[in-house]
């Protein structure tokens, strides 16, 4: 993946930060490459996936990034 996309996540990830906060759920296209960029920026697999979002997209594999 490219550096812009380790820029956004970064991003992204600092936009989530807050008191209280404990991490972010990511739902993630199931694209080997997609999921290793994410896993590389510290997200982990989803011990219990939110149902819904699975329900709504099947093929997705779902992260979680604890801070």
């Amino acid at each position: 993946m490219s550096r812009l996309a380790a820029r956004l996540y970064a991003e992204c990830r600092k936009a989530s930060e807050g008191p209280g906060t404990a991490g972010f759920y990511i739902s993630s296209t199931s694209t080997r490459r997609t999921v290793e960029f994410y896993l590389r920026q510290g997200a982990v697999l989803a011990p219990r996936p939110d149902t819904m979002l699975v329900a709504m997209e099947p093929d997705d594999i779902h992260l979680i990034h604890r801070f």
